[in-house]
C-alpha cells in the first residue's frame, strides 16, 4: 500500500506498526539488540533508562550506527537528513528556496537581456528545489522508520504515550531523536531538575574502573556521563574554583587566564578519570609519581605539576604505565604464614596513608 505512511513503521497496523518493527527477529535476544549464532555483535538499539539501570549503548553509540545506514541509503538528497542527525536541528529546506531578483536600473543597457536570464536561472533553480524538498519530505518519513526499528519494544512504548506523538515526532525525526535521548537518560524519578541533577552527578562520581576493564571502555563511559553533567552545569561552572587555583595566579595576561578557564573542565575531566581508575591496583606508583613530583615547590609550576590535563593525555599515562599488581604483592608471600604478615603490615600502612 502506497501513500503517506509508507515505509514509515506506521501503515495499515497505526501506531503499533512501529513497535512490530522493533520486535522483529527479538524473540531470542535481550532488550537491546541481537546477536545472531554466526558470533556477531549485538544490534545497536536505544532503550530508556530505568531505575538503577543504565542502558547498555550510549544515544551517542546508536546515533552514530544510525548515521552509518543513513550514509548508505540510495536516496535523493538523503545529505539533507544526515546533516540533520548529525547536527540535532532540522534542516531548513526553506532557507535555501531560490529566489528572482531582477536588475532594477533602467541606465542598464543590457537590464532585460540579465533579466531574461536571470528569470531562466530562477526556473531551473526553483524547480531543482522543489524536488529537493519533496525527497526531503519524503526522507524525513523514511529516516523516522529507521529510527522506529532502531528503538527497543519498551522505547517504543515510551514513545507512543507521548501526547505529540502522532502530530510532532512523527514529522520531526530530530525532535523524535530529542526525546529518545531524554527517555535514555532520565527517569521517572529524575523528572524533578534537582533530582535529575544529582542523579548526573553521582552517575559520574560513581564512575569507576572496573577490574577487568581496560582504558578505552572506562574512558568511554566516564566520557559520556561527564558529557551529561556539563550539558545541565554549562561550561563555565567551574569558573570561581579555577580563579582560586594556583596556576590561575601566574598567568600574565587575560588572554591566558581566559584560555585557562576555557579548558578547565578538560581538566577535571582528566583528573577526573584518574582519580576513578583502578589505581590501587594497576596505576598507583604513576600516581604517586605525580604528587611526589607536585611537592617539588622550588621548580616552576608546569615542571613540578605533571598531572594531566586533557582526558587524551590521562588515558596515555594509564595505558603506558605498567600495572603495579598491587593485589598480588598484597597477597603473595610463602608458606609460613609471611604472606599474611606482609598484607597485614600493608593494610596498616595503607590505612596510615589515608
Amino acid at each position: 500500500m502506497s501513500g503517506r505512511f509508507q515505509n514509515t513503521g506506521r501503515g495499515s497496523n497505526g501506531r503499533n506498526a512501529g513497535r512490530n518493527s522493533s520486535q522483529q527477529g527479538q524473540s531470542n535476544c535481550q532488550y537491546n539488540g541481537n546477536k545472531s549464532g554466526n558470533g556477531s555483535q549485538k544490534e545497536k538499539k536505544f532503550h530508556p533508562l530505568t531505575r538503577g539501570k543504565i542502558p547498555e549503548f550510549s544515544f551517542d553509540e546508536v546515533k552514530k550506527t544510525l548515521g552509518i545506514k543513513m550514509s548508505t541509503m540510495k536516496m535523493d538528497h538523503i545529505d539533507d537528513m544526515i546533516q540533520s542527525v548529525r547536527t540535532m536541528k532540522l534542516f531548513d529546506i526553506q532557507s535555501v528556496k531560490p529566489a528572482l531578483v531582477l536588475v532594477t536600473n533602467d541606465s542598464d543597457p543590457d537590464k532585460e537581456i540579465k533579466n531574461e536570464e536571470r528569470r531562466t536561472n530562477y526556473l531551473a533553480d526553483r524547480k531543482d528545489w522543489k524536488a529537493r524538498k519533496n525527497a526531503f519530505d519524503n526522507n524525513k518519513r523514511n529516516v523516522y522508520g529507521m529510527i522506529m526499528k532502531m528503538c527497543t519494544d519498551h522505547m517504543v512504548d515510551k514513545l507512543e504515550r507521548e501526547a505529540d506523538f502522532e502530530n510532532k515526532l512523527f514529522n520531526d525525526p530530530v525532535e523524535l531523536l530529542m526525546r529518545i535521548k531524554k527517555f535514555m537518560t532520565t527517569t521517572v524519578d529524575t523528572e524533578w531538575e534537582y533530582f535529575g541533577l544529582w542523579k548526573t552527578m553521582s552517575n559520574l562520581i560513581n564512575c569507576h574502573q572496573k577490574e577487568k576493564e581496560n582504558i578505552a571502555s572506562f574512558r568511554k563511559r566516564f566520557e559520556e556521563r561527564a558529557k551529561a553533567l556539563q550539558a545541565l552545569l554549562g561550561d563555565d561552572f567551574l569558573d570561581k574554583f579555577t580563579e582560586e587555583s594556583q596556576e590561575y595566579d601566574l598567568l600574565g595576561s587575560d588572554a591566558e587566564r581566559s584560555q585557562h578557564k576555557k579548558e578547565s573542565w578538560e581538566r577535571f575531566m582528566a583528573n577526573g578519570f584518574l582519580y576513578n581508575s583502578d589505581s590501587r591496583a594497576k596505576y598507583q606508583s604513576r600516581i604517586d609519581g605525580m604528587t611526589a613530583q607536585y611537592t617539588l615547590k622550588h621548580l616552576d609550576f608546569k615542571q613540578h605539576c605533571t598531572f594531566p590535563t586533557t582526558l587524551e593525555n590521562a588515558a596515555d599515562v594509564l595505558n603506558q604505565h605498567k600495572h603495579d599488581n598491587r593485589k598480588k604483592n598484597l597477597n603473595g608471600g610463602n608458606s609460613n604464614g609471611q604472606g599474611k604478615q606482609n598484607k597485614s603490615n600493608n593494610n596498616q600502612n595503607d590505612g596510615a596513608q589515608r
